[in-house]
């Protein structure tokens, strides 16, 4: 009877807990950078982190940032027809062993670490994520040659149907790749 009752309650959890969709389209890559927009190339990133092919057991595909002398960014429009009271953003993103942030000029600095490159703000981390329009900005500290898992909530949206998730880079040196990106309804 006691087996009994924890079946129930899982099945409870699973049919009363809502199971959000994402918003974007092409997160696993299938449709090679269908969807996606900007600086990013698809590529098959190896457990090793070398890149590889799509032949490879080992290999997943993944978006590849690569910095250099300016903010580089992959983004994708995506439609809230249902209005949700916030946003929950997840993504693996890698960071190559040689990635290291450009340093910035004193005027280009604020107060609290973050930057800005001509007129674009960076926030402070290795790379941020950024939605519009609400001019969301997620800096993200990277541990270098490993998946980092990335979980964040974006709260007090403006409420319109179309938006914009950004995945970017500030200048400097290395390569980022980026996998599973995901946009749901958060309640």
């Amino acid at each position: 009877m006691a087996a009994f009752r924890v079946v129930l309650v899982v099945l409870a959890w699973f049919v009363l807990t809502p199971a959000f969709a994402n918003y974007l389209t092409n997160a696993d890559l299938t449709d090679s950078l269908g969807g996606w927009n900007g600086d990013g190339e698809r590529v098959y990133l190896r457990t090793d982190g070398s890149e590889g092919t799509a032949d490879d057991k080992d290999a997943v595909p993944c978006i590849k940032l690569r910095l250099g002398d300016n903010v580089q960014s992959v983004t994708q429009e995506y439609e809230t027809q249902d209005q949700p009271p916030s946003l929950h953003v997840t993504v693996q993103i890698y960071a190559s062993k040689d990635l290291k942030i450009a340093p910035f000029p004193d005027d280009q600095t604020t107060g609290d670490g973050s930057h800005y490159v001509g007129t674009i703000y960076v926030p402070q981390g290795d790379c941020w994520i950024g939605e519009e329009p609400s001019h969301f900005k997620h800096g993200i500290q990277l541990k270098l040659g490993k998946w980092n898992a990335v979980d964040t909530v974006i709260h007090r949206m403006k409420q319109v149907s179309d938006r914009t998730i950004s995945f970017n880079v500030p200048p400097g040196q290395g390569v980022i790749y980026i996998r599973t990106p995901s946009v749901t309804r958060q309640d």
